[in-house]
């Protein structure tokens, strides 16, 4: 029968020889299989779990396998081997080019698999990671296990670990055979439900639309913000902003008109989901009584962030506030908001 030894994982490859070796039973259809043996001291296999192939053709694969015998192990009290069986029997087993497992990492470490290449491809990864503080930030972590060399190249370094973790501790005895394995580690979107989206910000924050805000930051003079809605189609809006003095009413500066699409402004309310927590909660401004969301962002540095959205008014929040330990760094709040 022709096969395929791999490295061992705890002994070397000459340590490993092969003395004996049963062909598995006929089984209907061409196939080969790839079996990861356990081999104790005396060379015998003491467990096989057999991949990359049908359950029929695993089966016998498996009961030829346990049969087998390999040389002594030197110095070692046990060790792994992989071994490629082919159906039929003495026929040739070649090595695909390229394997490739795709996955979605959660924050909790499930891991979903979102494309598995067809048999004979086969690994043993981690099927699951520890839970996690937080994700690194979107992306797709590519690694290529190719020549005895695993490259992270394509992958973010702060994702890097990611991958690391899933092919386990050593990378050569994670696959089984081919020429080069790839994994892709697919970091989703770790966003916290948004009130608005684009269309609700589109319906809500009409032509015309004229808001003013008092803003407060520490160590400076209190400003009030105004903004008016200019200009308004299907894709986005143009605000024009002005600053002014709260208690005069003297330009201080006059920002001019920007526009944007209603998906960037819908992007204004992004918070990272593992950072925040959500609640219902009504609140008194200026601009008056609200029913509002209330958004409480945790942030790495420290920072909190308190926002409430009101139910009614697709757009920014009513109320913002910023603060470090106990002191307050910044503050917003809704003066008056009007629309025609």
């Amino acid at each position: 029968m022709t096969f395929a030894l791999f490295l061992p994982l705890l002994a070397h490859a000459d340590d490993l020889e092969v003395k004996k070796q049963v062909d598995p039973r006929p089984v209907a259809g061409d196939a080969r299989c790839v079996a990861r043996v356990q081999v104790d001291a005396a060379g015998r296999p003491t467990a096989a779990d057999v991949r990359g192939c049908d359950a029929p053709h695993a089966e016998a694969a498996k009961a030829a396998v346990m049969q087998w015998q390999w040389k002594k192990l030197v110095d070692q009290s046990d060790a792994t081997a992989f071994v490629q069986i082919p159906f039929p029997a003495g026929s040739a087993a070649p090595q695909p080019e390229e394997c490739l497992w795709r996955f979605e990492v959660a924050k909790t470490g499930e891991l979903t698999t979102l494309a598995a290449p067809e048999p004979p491809c086969a690994s043993w990864m981690l099927e699951r990671l520890a839970p996690m503080e937080h994700l690194p930030p979107p992306t797709t972590c590519r690694g290529v296990y190719s020549g005895g060399t695993l490259d992270l190249s394509g992958c973010p370094k702060n994702a890097q670990h990611l991958v690391k973790q899933i092919l386990g501790g050593d990378k050569r005895y994670t696959f089984a055979p081919a020429g080069r394995n790839v994994v892709e580690i697919v970091i989703p979107v770790d966003i916290a439900p948004r009130l608005f989206d684009a269309a609700a910000l589109r319906d809500g924050f009409v032509l015309g639309t004229k808001v003013r805000f008092r803003i407060e930051e520490a160590g400076k003079e209190p400003i009030e913000e105004r903004w008016e809605v200019t200009g308004h189609t299907d894709t986005g809006c143009t605000i024009a902003s002005t600053t002014v003095n709260p208690t005069t009413g003297a330009l201080i500066e006059d920002q001019g008109e920007g526009t944007s699409t209603w998906e960037e402004l819908e992007s204004h309310a992004a918070f990272p989901a593992h950072l925040t927590s959500i609640s219902d909660s009504t609140i008194i401004v200026p601009a008056g009584t609200f029913q509002t969301v209330r958004y409480t962002v945790v942030q790495e540095d420290g920072t909190t962030k308190v926002l409430h959205f009101a139910k009614n008014l697709p757009g920014p929040p009513v109320s913002m506030v910023v603060t470090r330990g106990k002191e307050v760094v910044m503050s917003m709040v809704l003066l008056e908001r009007s629309a025609p």
